[in-house]
């Protein structure tokens, strides 16, 4: 599992949250002095404590020499133990200074995760999932259909259809492919009682070699084609916009003419991978994201059919 993309555009506030979830998990009270409290921070994002323990935690994404006062600050701090996290490499000046700090433990990225999937974050999970290329292509797909103009639609032609089933194609393979990964997790979900770590790990480093396989066989073609047809029947896009809006599985879709540009791909993400508070275990968490995303690509395939239909005049056979 590739785990050198998990933070790349997230910012740090959302790997204090994580943590935040994991140690209030653990039975740690969890003081956030960054969101609270950011001025009198003195090295310490974060404070857990339980009767017997105290914990100072910094994060940093890529740790600079700048930084180094906020790492001596949190070396002097009084705590039981003290955790700087960092995910991306430091810079040399801030290199020598960790190796000359020896009351401080260092979590890199694979640190780091290691610690928020034995404690179940599924703050964490949610960004994992968020960071695979498989997710990421899936939301390309559907930002690119929510910036098609909806308002000047181009008359369409029958030798567009040659387009369209290839479209069709491409998103029936994605929707095929994740409804057996649907079903395989299940099965194999329902033979445990119990899942420790080491389950955990190795479910997740399968769903991803899947999500590869996945991504490489049907959603990489699907993104080509989308920007074909994007660059040379831009209308087809257009209706496909218009028509999918206000559909009972696209609901959660934001377009472009009613959301500001700046909202849109969050949303989008949020529609893939939604946040959700309520799921009554890690593992079914994993197993909501996986049927989600098998409901989004049949909803693609959906929108494939009702164009076909309403401009070709009959839907576009597997």
């Amino acid at each position: 599992m590739d785990l050198s993309n998990i933070w790349k555009n997230r910012d740090e506030e959302i790997i204090q949250d994580c943590l935040d979830e994991a140690y209030s998990k653990m039975g740690y009270r969890v003081t956030n002095y960054h969101r609270i409290d950011r001025r009198h921070e003195k090295g310490i994002d974060l404070s857990c404590e339980n009767p017997d323990e105290k914990i100072h935690i910094q994060t940093k994404k890529k740790p600079l020499k700048a930084d180094i006062k906020q790492l001596k600050e949190l070396s002097k701090s009084k705590a039981n133990k003290k955790i700087y996290v960092y995910v991306e490499m430091p810079v040399v000046a801030f290199k020598k200074e960790m190796e000359k700090t020896k009351n401080v433990d260092f979590w890199d990225n694979e640190k780091l995760h290691d610690f928020l999937i034995e404690n179940k974050s599924t703050k964490y999970l949610r960004i994992l999932f968020l960071s695979s290329n498989l997710v990421r292509r899936i939301v390309d797909i559907l930002e690119k259909i929510a910036y098609a103009d909806k308002t000047k639609p181009k008359p369409l032609e029958n030798d567009q259809v040659g387009w369209w089933w290839v479209f069709k194609d491409r998103a029936v393979k994605l929707h095929g492919s994740l409804e057996l990964l649907r079903d395989w997790y299940q099965a194999e979900f329902l033979k445990k009682d119990k899942m420790e770590k080491e389950d955990i790990e190795k479910y997740l480093k399968n769903i991803f070699a899947f999500f590869n396989l996945i991504d490489q066989n049907s959603a990489y073609g699907l993104s080509i084609v989308t920007d074909q047809i994007k660059r040379l029947y831009p209308q087809l896009l257009s209706e496909y916009a218009k028509i999918t809006e206000g559909r009972s599985n696209w609901l959660k879709m934001p377009y472009i003419s009613r959301v500001k540009a700046c909202y849109i791909r969050e949303l989008i993400e949020n529609w893939v991978i939604p946040e959700e508070e309520t799921i009554a275990s890690f593992y079914s968490q994993i197993n909501f994201y996986i049927k989600n995303l098998m409901e989004i690509a049949d909803a693609i395939e959906d929108g494939v059919d009702w164009v076909a239909e309403d401009k070709f005049g009959h839907e576009v056979v597997k």
